[in-house]
Protein backbone atom coordinates (compact mmCIF):
# COMPACT_ATOMS: atom_id res chain seq x y z
CA UNK A 1 0.00 0.00 0.00
CA UNK A 2 1.25 3.47 -0.78
CA UNK A 3 0.60 6.88 0.70
CA UNK A 4 -2.84 7.05 -0.93
CA UNK A 5 -3.92 3.55 0.04
CA UNK A 6 -3.62 1.96 -3.41
CA UNK A 7 -1.37 -0.96 -4.36
CA UNK A 8 0.50 0.37 -7.39
CA UNK A 9 3.65 -0.10 -9.41
CA UNK A 10 6.68 1.77 -8.16
CA UNK A 11 8.54 4.40 -10.12
CA UNK A 12 11.79 6.14 -9.33
CA UNK A 13 12.16 9.67 -10.65
CA UNK A 14 15.47 11.37 -11.25
CA UNK A 15 14.86 15.09 -11.38
CA UNK A 16 17.48 17.75 -12.04
CA UNK A 17 16.24 21.15 -10.83
CA UNK A 18 17.97 23.15 -13.56
CA UNK A 19 19.18 26.58 -12.59
CA UNK A 20 19.59 25.93 -8.87
CA UNK A 21 22.92 27.49 -7.97
CA UNK A 22 24.44 26.15 -4.73
CA UNK A 23 24.57 28.90 -2.13
CA UNK A 24 27.93 29.87 -0.68
CA UNK A 25 28.69 28.34 2.69
CA UNK A 26 28.55 31.56 4.67
CA UNK A 27 27.53 31.85 8.29
CA UNK A 28 24.83 29.18 8.08
CA UNK A 29 24.60 27.25 11.31
CA UNK A 30 24.28 23.48 11.34
CA UNK A 31 20.93 23.73 13.08
CA UNK A 32 18.72 25.41 10.52
CA UNK A 33 16.02 27.81 11.68
CA UNK A 34 14.37 28.66 8.39
CA UNK A 35 14.30 27.99 4.66
CA UNK A 36 13.69 29.83 1.41
CA UNK A 37 11.54 28.00 -1.18
CA UNK A 38 13.31 27.58 -4.52
CA UNK A 39 11.41 25.19 -6.77
CA UNK A 40 8.19 23.17 -6.66
CA UNK A 41 8.31 20.04 -8.81
CA UNK A 42 4.74 18.89 -9.37
CA UNK A 43 3.15 15.78 -10.88
CA UNK A 44 5.45 13.39 -9.02
CA UNK A 45 2.72 10.88 -8.28
CA UNK A 46 2.80 9.66 -4.69
CA UNK A 47 6.29 11.10 -4.09
CA UNK A 48 7.30 9.16 -0.98
CA UNK A 49 11.12 9.30 -0.94
CA UNK A 50 13.86 11.57 -2.27
CA UNK A 51 17.64 11.49 -2.55
CA UNK A 52 20.15 13.75 -4.28
CA UNK A 53 22.35 12.15 -6.91
CA UNK A 54 24.70 14.95 -7.85
CA UNK A 55 22.58 17.64 -9.47
CA UNK A 56 19.61 15.29 -9.87
CA UNK A 57 16.91 14.27 -7.43
CA UNK A 58 15.90 10.63 -7.26
CA UNK A 59 12.33 10.13 -6.10
CA UNK A 60 10.20 7.09 -5.39
CA UNK A 61 6.89 7.76 -7.13
CA UNK A 62 4.73 4.63 -6.69
CA UNK A 63 1.69 6.18 -8.38
CA UNK A 64 3.50 7.27 -11.54
CA UNK A 65 2.09 5.90 -14.78
CA UNK A 66 3.23 2.37 -15.47
CA UNK A 67 2.19 -1.26 -15.44
CA UNK A 68 3.65 -4.60 -14.38
CA UNK A 69 5.96 -4.61 -17.41
CA UNK A 70 7.02 -0.99 -17.09
CA UNK A 71 8.52 -0.48 -13.66
CA UNK A 72 10.84 2.44 -14.04
CA UNK A 73 13.53 4.70 -12.83
CA UNK A 74 12.67 7.98 -14.54
CA UNK A 75 15.21 10.70 -15.20
CA UNK A 76 13.68 14.13 -15.68
CA UNK A 77 14.54 17.80 -15.96
CA UNK A 78 12.43 20.32 -14.02
CA UNK A 79 12.40 24.01 -14.90
CA UNK A 80 12.42 26.34 -11.86
CA UNK A 81 9.15 28.17 -11.37
CA UNK A 82 7.12 25.83 -13.58
CA UNK A 83 4.63 23.23 -12.34
CA UNK A 84 4.35 21.15 -15.50
CA UNK A 85 5.17 17.46 -15.37
CA UNK A 86 8.88 16.91 -16.11
CA UNK A 87 10.13 15.17 -19.21
CA UNK A 88 11.13 11.64 -18.30
CA UNK A 89 13.58 8.98 -19.38
CA UNK A 90 12.81 5.45 -18.25
CA UNK A 91 15.33 3.09 -16.71
CA UNK A 92 14.42 -0.33 -15.26
CA UNK A 93 14.11 -1.35 -11.61
CA UNK A 94 12.83 -4.50 -9.96
CA UNK A 95 10.86 -2.71 -7.23
CA UNK A 96 7.19 -3.56 -6.86
CA UNK A 97 6.47 -0.92 -4.20
CA UNK A 98 9.46 1.36 -3.63
CA UNK A 99 9.22 3.26 -0.35
CA UNK A 100 12.74 4.62 0.21
CA UNK A 101 16.13 4.88 -1.45
CA UNK A 102 19.71 5.76 -0.59
CA UNK A 103 22.87 6.26 -2.63
CA UNK A 104 26.26 4.93 -1.55
CA UNK A 105 29.47 6.98 -1.92
CA UNK A 106 30.24 4.81 -4.95
CA UNK A 107 26.91 5.60 -6.58
CA UNK A 108 25.01 2.38 -5.91
CA UNK A 109 21.30 3.07 -5.43
CA UNK A 110 19.58 0.96 -2.76
CA UNK A 111 15.79 0.83 -3.07
CA UNK A 112 13.68 -0.40 -0.15
CA UNK A 113 10.78 -2.43 -1.53
CA UNK A 114 7.82 -2.83 0.83
CA UNK A 115 7.17 -6.18 -0.82
CA UNK A 116 10.16 -7.57 1.10
CA UNK A 117 13.56 -6.87 -0.45
CA UNK A 118 16.20 -4.26 -1.21
CA UNK A 119 17.12 -3.71 -4.86
CA UNK A 120 20.60 -2.47 -5.78
CA UNK A 121 21.27 -0.57 -8.99
CA UNK A 122 24.94 -0.03 -9.87
CA UNK A 123 26.28 2.97 -11.77
CA UNK A 124 26.80 0.81 -14.84
CA UNK A 125 23.20 -0.43 -14.76
CA UNK A 126 23.76 -3.84 -13.16
CA UNK A 127 20.90 -4.85 -10.88
CA UNK A 128 20.40 -7.36 -8.10
CA UNK A 129 18.09 -7.89 -5.13
CA UNK A 130 19.00 -8.87 -1.57
CA UNK A 131 17.30 -9.50 1.76
CA UNK A 132 14.22 -11.38 0.54
CA UNK A 133 14.90 -14.19 3.04
CA UNK A 134 15.45 -11.77 5.93
CA UNK A 135 13.21 -8.74 5.53
CA UNK A 136 9.47 -8.66 6.25
CA UNK A 137 8.37 -5.12 5.47
CA UNK A 138 11.18 -2.75 4.46
CA UNK A 139 10.28 0.88 5.10
CA UNK A 140 13.58 2.79 5.03
CA UNK A 141 17.17 2.32 3.91
CA UNK A 142 20.57 3.95 4.49
CA UNK A 143 24.25 3.15 3.86
CA UNK A 144 26.80 3.01 6.68
CA UNK A 145 30.45 2.21 5.89
CA UNK A 146 29.57 -0.38 3.27
CA UNK A 147 26.67 -1.87 5.21
CA UNK A 148 22.98 -1.42 4.51
CA UNK A 149 20.64 -0.44 7.33
CA UNK A 150 17.03 -1.29 6.55
CA UNK A 151 14.04 -0.22 8.63
CA UNK A 152 11.52 -3.04 8.84
CA UNK A 153 8.09 -1.87 9.98
CA UNK A 154 6.80 -5.42 10.44
CA UNK A 155 9.83 -6.70 12.34
CA UNK A 156 9.88 -3.46 14.42
CA UNK A 157 13.64 -3.24 14.00
CA UNK A 158 16.46 -1.93 11.86
CA UNK A 159 18.19 -4.81 10.09
CA UNK A 160 21.90 -4.43 9.25
CA UNK A 161 22.81 -6.25 6.04
CA UNK A 162 26.07 -6.89 4.24
CA UNK A 163 26.16 -5.84 0.56
CA UNK A 164 25.50 -9.52 -0.20
CA UNK A 165 22.31 -9.49 1.89
CA UNK A 166 23.62 -11.40 4.92
CA UNK A 167 22.09 -10.21 8.20
CA UNK A 168 24.76 -8.94 10.57
CA UNK A 169 22.72 -7.44 13.40
CA UNK A 170 19.43 -5.83 14.45
CA UNK A 171 18.80 -2.52 16.18
CA UNK A 172 15.87 -1.52 18.35
CA UNK A 173 14.30 -4.92 18.98
CA UNK A 174 11.65 -4.38 21.66
CA UNK A 175 11.78 -0.58 21.37
CA UNK A 176 10.86 0.45 17.82
CA UNK A 177 7.17 0.54 16.88
CA UNK A 178 7.13 1.63 13.25
CA UNK A 179 10.64 2.55 12.06
CA UNK A 180 10.77 4.49 8.81
CA UNK A 181 13.46 6.95 7.63
CA UNK A 182 17.09 6.39 8.69
CA UNK A 183 20.02 8.81 8.92
CA UNK A 184 23.68 8.10 9.70
CA UNK A 185 26.19 10.76 10.78
CA UNK A 186 29.94 10.85 10.05
CA UNK A 187 30.74 8.89 13.23
CA UNK A 188 28.31 6.08 12.43
CA UNK A 189 25.56 7.14 14.86
CA UNK A 190 22.15 6.01 13.58
CA UNK A 191 18.93 8.02 13.84
CA UNK A 192 15.56 6.42 13.08
CA UNK A 193 12.18 8.12 12.66
CA UNK A 194 9.42 6.16 14.42
CA UNK A 195 6.00 7.18 13.11
CA UNK A 196 3.88 5.43 15.73
CA UNK A 197 6.11 6.25 18.72
CA UNK A 198 6.22 9.94 17.67
CA UNK A 199 9.97 10.21 18.22
CA UNK A 200 13.45 9.82 16.78
CA UNK A 201 15.60 6.97 18.15
CA UNK A 202 19.37 7.45 18.41
CA UNK A 203 21.72 4.45 18.31
CA UNK A 204 25.32 5.27 19.09
CA UNK A 205 27.91 3.77 16.77
CA UNK A 206 29.18 1.24 19.34
CA UNK A 207 25.78 -0.01 20.49
CA UNK A 208 25.75 -3.23 18.49
CA UNK A 209 27.17 -6.40 20.01
CA UNK A 210 28.52 -8.17 16.92
CA UNK A 211 28.68 -11.49 18.75
CA UNK A 212 24.96 -11.55 19.53
CA UNK A 213 23.87 -9.35 16.63
CA UNK A 214 21.57 -7.14 18.74
CA UNK A 215 21.76 -3.73 20.41
CA UNK A 216 24.05 -3.75 23.42
CA UNK A 217 22.09 -0.91 25.06
CA UNK A 218 18.73 0.81 24.79
CA UNK A 219 18.57 3.63 22.21
CA UNK A 220 18.04 7.25 23.26
CA UNK A 221 14.56 8.62 22.59
CA UNK A 222 14.41 12.13 21.12
CA UNK A 223 11.09 13.99 21.11
CA UNK A 224 7.57 13.22 22.28
CA UNK A 225 4.04 13.33 20.90
CA UNK A 226 2.55 16.80 20.44
CA UNK A 227 2.44 19.92 18.28
CA UNK A 228 4.52 22.28 20.41
CA UNK A 229 8.14 23.15 19.52
CA UNK A 230 10.29 20.06 19.89
CA UNK A 231 7.30 17.72 19.87
CA UNK A 232 6.47 15.40 16.96
CA UNK A 233 3.39 13.97 15.28
CA UNK A 234 4.09 11.01 13.03
CA UNK A 235 7.72 11.74 12.06
CA UNK A 236 8.45 10.06 8.74
CA UNK A 237 12.09 10.86 7.99
CA UNK A 238 15.24 12.31 9.54
CA UNK A 239 18.54 13.56 8.11
CA UNK A 240 21.73 14.82 9.73
CA UNK A 241 23.25 18.17 8.74
CA UNK A 242 26.89 18.63 9.74
CA UNK A 243 28.52 22.04 9.44
CA UNK A 244 31.68 23.39 11.05
CA UNK A 245 32.01 20.50 13.47
CA UNK A 246 28.42 20.78 14.72
CA UNK A 247 25.42 18.61 13.87
CA UNK A 248 21.66 18.92 13.82
CA UNK A 249 18.69 16.81 12.80
CA UNK A 250 16.09 17.83 10.24
CA UNK A 251 12.84 15.91 10.66
CA UNK A 252 9.84 15.45 8.36
CA UNK A 253 7.17 16.09 11.02
CA UNK A 254 4.26 14.76 8.96
CA UNK A 255 1.11 15.55 10.94
CA UNK A 256 2.48 18.88 12.18
CA UNK A 257 3.11 19.76 8.51
CA UNK A 258 6.58 21.18 9.09
CA UNK A 259 10.28 20.44 9.03
CA UNK A 260 11.72 20.58 12.55
CA UNK A 261 15.32 21.19 13.49
CA UNK A 262 16.65 19.54 16.67
CA UNK A 263 20.07 18.98 18.12
CA UNK A 264 21.36 15.40 18.17
CA UNK A 265 20.33 15.33 21.84
CA UNK A 266 16.75 16.29 20.96
CA UNK A 267 16.78 19.97 21.97
CA UNK A 268 14.49 22.18 19.88
CA UNK A 269 16.14 24.69 17.56
CA UNK A 270 13.55 25.77 15.01
CA UNK A 271 11.13 24.77 12.28
CA UNK A 272 9.92 25.92 8.87
CA UNK A 273 7.17 25.19 6.38
CA UNK A 274 3.88 26.86 7.29
CA UNK A 275 0.98 24.41 7.09
CA UNK A 276 -0.76 24.47 3.70
CA UNK A 277 -4.31 25.76 4.16
CA UNK A 278 -5.66 24.27 0.93
CA UNK A 279 -4.45 21.44 -1.33
CA UNK A 280 -1.76 22.29 -3.90
CA UNK A 281 -0.68 25.35 -1.95
CA UNK A 282 3.10 25.48 -2.21
CA UNK A 283 5.78 28.18 -2.17
CA UNK A 284 7.07 27.02 1.18
CA UNK A 285 3.82 25.74 2.66
CA UNK A 286 4.22 22.08 3.53
CA UNK A 287 1.47 19.43 3.53
CA UNK A 288 2.25 15.96 4.93
CA UNK A 289 6.07 15.86 4.44
CA UNK A 290 7.30 12.27 4.22
CA UNK A 291 10.93 12.35 3.05
CA UNK A 292 13.97 14.65 3.08
CA UNK A 293 17.24 14.84 1.18
CA UNK A 294 20.18 17.20 1.55
CA UNK A 295 22.36 18.06 -1.45
CA UNK A 296 26.15 17.97 -1.42
CA UNK A 297 26.23 21.76 -0.95
CA UNK A 298 24.78 21.11 2.54
CA UNK A 299 22.26 23.90 1.94
CA UNK A 300 19.75 22.68 -0.66
CA UNK A 301 16.96 20.53 0.83
CA UNK A 302 14.37 18.47 -1.05
CA UNK A 303 11.05 17.66 0.66
CA UNK A 304 8.70 14.98 -0.70
CA UNK A 305 4.97 15.42 -0.12
CA UNK A 306 3.16 12.27 -1.23
CA UNK A 307 -0.32 13.67 -0.60
CA UNK A 308 0.43 16.63 -2.89
CA UNK A 309 2.23 14.61 -5.59
CA UNK A 310 5.19 16.97 -5.47
CA UNK A 311 8.71 17.75 -4.30
CA UNK A 312 9.63 21.16 -2.94
CA UNK A 313 13.22 22.36 -2.95
CA UNK A 314 14.44 24.83 -0.32
CA UNK A 315 17.60 26.74 0.53
CA UNK A 316 18.31 26.41 4.25
CA UNK A 317 18.96 29.57 6.26
CA UNK A 318 19.95 30.46 9.80
CA UNK A 319 17.15 33.05 10.01
CA UNK A 320 13.77 31.86 11.38
CA UNK A 321 10.81 32.17 9.02
CA UNK A 322 8.30 34.89 9.80
CA UNK A 323 4.96 33.73 11.21
CA UNK A 324 2.36 33.76 8.46
CA UNK A 325 -0.61 35.92 9.60
CA UNK A 326 -2.98 33.50 7.85
CA UNK A 327 -2.19 30.93 10.54
CA UNK A 328 -4.16 32.97 13.07
CA UNK A 329 -7.17 33.64 10.84
CA UNK A 330 -10.60 32.06 11.50
CA UNK A 331 -10.22 30.07 8.26
CA UNK A 332 -7.08 28.25 9.44
CA UNK A 333 -7.53 24.46 9.20
CA UNK A 334 -6.83 22.82 12.55
CA UNK A 335 -7.62 19.32 11.33
CA UNK A 336 -8.54 17.83 7.98
CA UNK A 337 -9.11 14.60 6.12
CA UNK A 338 -6.74 12.34 4.24
CA UNK A 339 -7.14 10.68 0.85
CA UNK A 340 -9.13 7.65 2.06
CA UNK A 341 -12.89 8.09 1.54
CA UNK A 342 -16.01 6.16 0.62
CA UNK A 343 -19.56 6.97 -0.48
CA UNK A 344 -22.76 4.91 -0.58
CA UNK A 345 -26.46 5.14 0.33
CA UNK A 346 -26.21 8.94 0.47
CA UNK A 347 -23.50 8.63 3.11
CA UNK A 348 -19.94 9.92 2.90
CA UNK A 349 -17.13 8.47 5.05
CA UNK A 350 -13.86 10.39 5.47
CA UNK A 351 -10.76 9.45 7.46
CA UNK A 352 -9.24 12.07 9.76
CA UNK A 353 -5.58 11.06 9.64
CA UNK A 354 -4.71 13.08 12.72
CA UNK A 355 -7.25 11.47 15.07
CA UNK A 356 -7.67 8.10 13.28
CA UNK A 357 -11.43 8.61 13.37
CA UNK A 358 -13.92 8.15 10.52
CA UNK A 359 -16.36 11.00 9.99
CA UNK A 360 -19.81 10.09 8.67
CA UNK A 361 -21.62 12.78 6.68
CA UNK A 362 -25.00 13.08 4.94
CA UNK A 363 -24.04 13.49 1.28
CA UNK A 364 -27.48 14.67 0.12
CA UNK A 365 -26.58 18.27 0.95
CA UNK A 366 -23.89 20.60 -0.36
CA UNK A 367 -21.74 20.81 1.62
CA UNK A 368 -22.38 17.43 3.30
CA UNK A 369 -23.78 17.56 6.84
CA UNK A 370 -21.74 16.00 9.63
CA UNK A 371 -23.52 13.13 11.41
CA UNK A 372 -21.04 11.38 13.68
CA UNK A 373 -17.46 10.20 14.25
CA UNK A 374 -16.50 6.52 14.44
CA UNK A 375 -13.51 5.51 16.53
CA UNK A 376 -10.39 7.54 17.14
CA UNK A 377 -6.80 6.60 17.91
CA UNK A 378 -6.31 3.74 20.38
CA UNK A 379 -5.84 0.00 20.77
CA UNK A 380 -9.19 -0.80 22.42
CA UNK A 381 -12.16 -2.23 20.47
CA UNK A 382 -13.75 0.36 18.21
CA UNK A 383 -10.57 2.42 17.93
CA UNK A 384 -7.84 2.42 15.31
CA UNK A 385 -4.08 2.78 14.93
CA UNK A 386 -3.43 3.31 11.21
CA UNK A 387 -6.50 3.43 8.95
CA UNK A 388 -5.51 2.48 5.41
CA UNK A 389 -8.90 2.21 3.68
CA UNK A 390 -12.62 2.72 4.31
CA UNK A 391 -15.71 1.48 2.44
CA UNK A 392 -19.50 1.70 2.74
CA UNK A 393 -21.46 -1.48 1.99
CA UNK A 394 -24.31 -0.63 -0.41
CA UNK A 395 -27.82 -1.31 0.80
CA UNK A 396 -26.79 -1.89 4.40
CA UNK A 397 -25.17 1.41 5.38
CA UNK A 398 -22.37 -0.62 6.97
CA UNK A 399 -18.93 0.94 7.21
CA UNK A 400 -15.84 -1.24 6.70
CA UNK A 401 -12.49 0.04 8.01
CA UNK A 402 -9.05 -1.46 7.32
CA UNK A 403 -6.61 -0.81 10.17
CA UNK A 404 -2.99 -1.39 9.08
CA UNK A 405 -1.80 -1.09 12.67
CA UNK A 406 -3.74 -4.20 13.75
Amino acid sequence: MNARGFATISTILAIAPAGIVPAAQDALEACTRGAEPLVTISEVRGACAVAFDGAAILACAPEQAGDADNRQIVRAIAVPGQSAAPKVEALPTEARCAVDLAISPGGTVAIADAAGAVHLVERGGARRSIGADVLEGPSGVAWRRGELLVSDRRAHAVVILSPEGVERARLGVGALREPLGIAVDSEGTVFVADRVADCIWRFDADMVDRASGVSAAAPARLGERGSNPGQLRSPRDVIVRETGGSKCLLIADELNHRIQSLTTDGAFVGFFGMHALVPRQGDGRIHYPVSLALAADNTTLAVAEAFEDRIQVFRLTAVPDEIDPAATSPDFISSHFGAESACGDDMLALVDVETQGVAILDARRTPPIHISIIGGVGATPGRFIDIGAVAIEPGRARVWIADGGR
